[in-house]
């Protein structure tokens, strides 16, 4: 089964692995003004939760360069 990609579901997610086999999460998601911004968690959920916590940060997020996925405008 293929995985969705990026700019089918709005929100890319990829594992990375330290050197023990330990999965981190990251995901990287985009709220309703076009911000972005990445967490990283055990999980899809936790990535998701952490990404939301720094988007409601002052100055949170990460610049408009950066990321997956490409809107036009």
């Amino acid at each position: 089964m293929r995985a969705p990609l990026a700019t089918e579901t709005g929100v890319s997610e990829i594992s990375t692995f330290d050197g023990a086999g330990n999965e981190t999460v990251v995901r990287t998601i985009t709220d309703a003004d076009g911000r972005r911004a990445q967490g990283t968690g055990e999980s899809s959920e936790a990535a998701a939760a952490d990404a939301e916590r720094l988007l409601k940060k002052e100055g949170g997020g990460i610049g408009e360069g950066f990321g997956p996925v490409h809107v036009e405008k």
